[in-house]
């Protein structure tokens, strides 16, 4: 495998890709001179860290030039379930791109233009819209984080709406997905969904993590983590065309994921961190 570029990708999952490919990680591609774009070198590329939408225009002119140059070889993008449209049943990839929140226009943002260079210049292309990824290095606020960190110190949690459903995906099975892809050596423009499939309560989250930590934990509702933009009351991937196209499918299921993600957490307050 040869190195990876990586860039706009939330900082906690990088080290986990660096278990699997070895990678140079930027935070923005604008700040990339273009001459280190390589068509040998493939491109995982996120959407975070744009606190507008001309931080990513700018690197996406720059993807733009070297699509039409062709310097640029394959490029994952790691999505999100924000560009789907709000519904009550699991997410295809088929399913209407109509994003409610920042983060899924932001990522619907990127989808369109890889989509455009792909019509364009041929780029070869695969996304993977992640379903609540989560693991070690991982923190608040992300909801998993919340919890164990909430458990670990002993602290009542706050939580919004524990009927909120949702669909947890331990961070190893999507490095080991994203190694799949880049090992794959067909060509064209893909849309997968990273998720388990698995749908999970806010509540059945919390319980199984009790049951895991063998913490006692009290829960209060909290009106202010309610946040109508970004909480859809239902979030299930379809998994099916990623499991036939690249025999992919999680091996961790939550109770591991929450224990290994937990020790991570305890070791973390050990050290002071």
């Amino acid at each position: 495998m040869k190195e990876c570029l990586v860039t706009h990708v939330d900082r906690w999952i990088v080290p986990h890709l660096e278990k699997k490919v070895k990678l140079e990680y930027i935070e923005q591609l604008e700040t990339l001179d273009f001459p280190e774009l390589e068509r040998q070198r493939p491109l995982i590329l996120g959407f975070e860290y744009a606190g507008d939408l001309s931080v990513l225009a700018r690197s996406m002119d720059l993807l733009r030039l070297a699509a039409a140059t062709n310097s640029l070889g394959k490029v994952v993008l790691l999505s999100s379930y924000t560009v789907y449209s709000p519904k009550n049943s699991p997410y295809r990839e088929d399913d209407a791109v109509a994003p409610c929140n920042f983060a899924g226009i932001r990522a619907a943002f990127v989808e369109n233009v890889l989509r455009y260079l792909y019509a364009s210049f041929e780029l070869d292309v695969t996304i993977l819209r992640m379903f609540n990824p989560y693991g070690p290095f991982m923190s608040s606020p992300y909801v998993v984080a919340s919890v164990l960190e909430g458990i670990a110190a002993r602290k009542k949690l706050r939580i919004g709406d524990l009927q909120k459903t949702r669909d947890f995906l331990y961070v190893s099975d999507l490095v080991d997905l994203v190694y799949l892809v880049l090992e794959d050596e067909r060509k064209g423009f893909r849309v997968f969904n990273a998720g388990s499939g698995i749908p999970t309560t806010i509540d059945s989250l919390v319980e199984t993590a009790r049951e895991v930590t063998g913490e006692t934990c009290e829960v209060i509702f909290d009106a202010e983590k309610i946040r109508p933009e970004h909480d859809y009351d239902y979030v299930v991937a379809d998994t099916t065309l990623v499991n036939e196209a690249l025999d992919w499918k999680p091996s961790v299921d939550l109770t591991r994921g929450l224990s290994l993600t937990y020790q991570w957490v305890l070791g973390r307050r050990r050290n002071g961190v």
